[in-house]
Protein backbone atom coordinates (compact mmCIF):
# COMPACT_ATOMS: atom_id res chain seq x y z
CA UNK A 1 0.00 0.00 0.00
CA UNK A 2 1.46 3.38 -1.00
CA UNK A 3 1.35 6.37 1.64
CA UNK A 4 0.97 9.90 0.27
CA UNK A 5 1.86 12.84 2.07
CA UNK A 6 -0.65 15.80 1.68
CA UNK A 7 1.34 18.92 1.82
CA UNK A 8 -0.74 21.50 3.21
CA UNK A 9 0.29 24.55 5.09
CA UNK A 10 -1.01 23.03 8.45
CA UNK A 11 0.07 19.76 10.09
CA UNK A 12 1.43 17.13 8.63
CA UNK A 13 -0.83 14.73 6.67
CA UNK A 14 -0.91 11.27 5.10
CA UNK A 15 -3.45 8.84 3.15
CA UNK A 16 -2.76 5.28 2.15
CA UNK A 17 -3.86 3.81 -1.16
CA UNK A 18 -2.74 2.27 -3.94
CA UNK A 19 -5.75 3.95 -6.12
CA UNK A 20 -3.98 7.21 -7.81
CA UNK A 21 -5.98 8.44 -9.30
CA UNK A 22 -8.65 8.29 -6.61
CA UNK A 23 -6.22 10.16 -4.19
CA UNK A 24 -5.25 12.72 -6.96
CA UNK A 25 -9.21 13.59 -6.83
CA UNK A 26 -9.40 13.25 -2.88
CA UNK A 27 -6.76 15.73 -2.24
CA UNK A 28 -8.29 18.30 -4.74
CA UNK A 29 -12.04 18.10 -3.21
CA UNK A 30 -10.10 17.87 0.19
CA UNK A 31 -7.96 21.52 -0.68
CA UNK A 32 -10.02 22.68 -3.46
CA UNK A 33 -6.73 22.71 -5.34
CA UNK A 34 -4.86 24.30 -2.62
CA UNK A 35 -2.80 21.04 -1.44
CA UNK A 36 -0.24 18.95 -3.01
CA UNK A 37 0.08 15.73 -2.88
CA UNK A 38 3.84 13.03 -2.82
CA UNK A 39 4.44 9.60 -2.84
CA UNK A 40 6.48 8.50 0.38
CA UNK A 41 9.74 7.04 -1.47
CA UNK A 42 7.76 6.39 -4.52
CA UNK A 43 7.53 9.07 -7.91
CA UNK A 44 4.06 9.97 -7.85
CA UNK A 45 3.46 13.20 -7.06
CA UNK A 46 0.15 15.67 -7.76
CA UNK A 47 0.96 19.98 -8.03
CA UNK A 48 -1.05 22.19 -6.52
CA UNK A 49 -3.83 23.70 -8.40
CA UNK A 50 -4.16 27.45 -7.04
CA UNK A 51 -4.16 29.02 -10.19
CA UNK A 52 -5.51 26.56 -11.99
CA UNK A 53 -3.80 23.66 -14.19
CA UNK A 54 -5.78 20.72 -12.41
CA UNK A 55 -7.49 19.73 -16.12
CA UNK A 56 -4.20 19.80 -18.06
CA UNK A 57 -2.53 17.73 -15.40
CA UNK A 58 -5.04 15.07 -14.99
CA UNK A 59 -4.75 14.84 -19.02
CA UNK A 60 -1.28 14.14 -18.85
CA UNK A 61 -1.87 11.66 -15.78
CA UNK A 62 -5.25 10.06 -16.40
CA UNK A 63 -6.03 10.55 -19.80
CA UNK A 64 -9.13 13.50 -19.34
CA UNK A 65 -9.75 16.42 -17.18
CA UNK A 66 -10.31 16.78 -13.76
CA UNK A 67 -13.92 16.94 -13.96
CA UNK A 68 -14.35 13.81 -16.25
CA UNK A 69 -12.01 11.74 -13.77
CA UNK A 70 -14.09 13.07 -10.87
CA UNK A 71 -17.49 11.49 -12.81
CA UNK A 72 -15.31 8.14 -13.85
CA UNK A 73 -13.60 7.20 -10.56
CA UNK A 74 -17.10 6.26 -8.79
CA UNK A 75 -18.05 7.99 -5.06
CA UNK A 76 -16.85 4.83 -3.17
CA UNK A 77 -13.12 4.81 -4.26
CA UNK A 78 -12.84 8.62 -3.41
CA UNK A 79 -14.48 8.40 0.25
CA UNK A 80 -12.01 5.08 1.01
CA UNK A 81 -9.60 7.35 0.05
CA UNK A 82 -10.53 9.73 2.69
CA UNK A 83 -10.86 7.40 5.01
CA UNK A 84 -7.63 7.00 5.74
CA UNK A 85 -6.37 9.91 6.00
CA UNK A 86 -4.49 10.50 9.39
CA UNK A 87 -2.59 13.09 11.17
CA UNK A 88 0.86 12.17 11.17
CA UNK A 89 3.92 12.13 9.18
CA UNK A 90 4.50 8.69 7.29
CA UNK A 91 7.04 7.44 9.44
CA UNK A 92 3.97 7.28 12.19
CA UNK A 93 1.29 5.32 10.36
CA UNK A 94 2.46 2.22 11.63
CA UNK A 95 2.18 2.86 14.67
CA UNK A 96 -1.27 3.82 14.48
CA UNK A 97 -1.68 0.65 12.76
CA UNK A 98 -0.55 -1.57 15.39
CA UNK A 99 -2.31 -0.19 17.93
CA UNK A 100 -5.86 0.59 15.68
CA UNK A 101 -5.28 -3.92 14.93
CA UNK A 102 -5.69 -4.18 18.92
CA UNK A 103 -9.03 -2.73 18.77
CA UNK A 104 -11.80 -5.13 17.97
CA UNK A 105 -14.74 -2.76 18.33
CA UNK A 106 -15.57 -0.24 15.42
CA UNK A 107 -16.67 2.20 17.93
CA UNK A 108 -13.94 1.99 19.80
CA UNK A 109 -11.63 2.24 16.53
CA UNK A 110 -13.59 5.67 15.93
CA UNK A 111 -12.53 7.04 19.33
CA UNK A 112 -9.18 6.19 19.19
CA UNK A 113 -8.84 7.83 15.66
CA UNK A 114 -10.11 10.60 16.97
CA UNK A 115 -8.42 10.74 20.12
CA UNK A 116 -4.94 10.51 17.83
CA UNK A 117 -6.10 13.09 15.80
CA UNK A 118 -6.97 15.13 18.36
CA UNK A 119 -3.51 15.04 20.34
CA UNK A 120 -1.46 15.49 16.87
CA UNK A 121 -3.70 18.48 15.16
CA UNK A 122 -2.59 21.89 16.16
CA UNK A 123 -4.02 24.01 13.35
CA UNK A 124 -7.54 25.45 13.24
CA UNK A 125 -7.59 24.11 9.56
CA UNK A 126 -9.03 20.50 10.73
CA UNK A 127 -8.35 18.77 7.50
CA UNK A 128 -8.65 15.09 8.97
CA UNK A 129 -12.16 15.69 10.16
CA UNK A 130 -13.00 17.20 6.78
CA UNK A 131 -11.53 13.97 5.18
CA UNK A 132 -13.55 11.37 7.65
CA UNK A 133 -16.83 13.79 7.16
CA UNK A 134 -16.43 13.89 3.03
CA UNK A 135 -15.54 9.78 2.97
CA UNK A 136 -18.77 9.37 5.16
CA UNK A 137 -21.01 11.04 2.64
CA UNK A 138 -19.05 9.67 -0.44
CA UNK A 139 -18.73 6.30 0.85
CA UNK A 140 -22.95 6.08 0.91
CA UNK A 141 -23.22 8.13 -1.87
CA UNK A 142 -25.01 5.97 -4.89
Amino acid sequence: MAIFEIINPSDPYTMETEDWEAACIATVLLGSGQYALHEVGGERSMPIFIFGGADEWFKEQFGCTFEESLHRVDNPRVGAVLDTVLTCKATERQDFKDAIALIDDPAKREQYREKWHDRRRSSMNDIGERAWSYAKRLQTAV
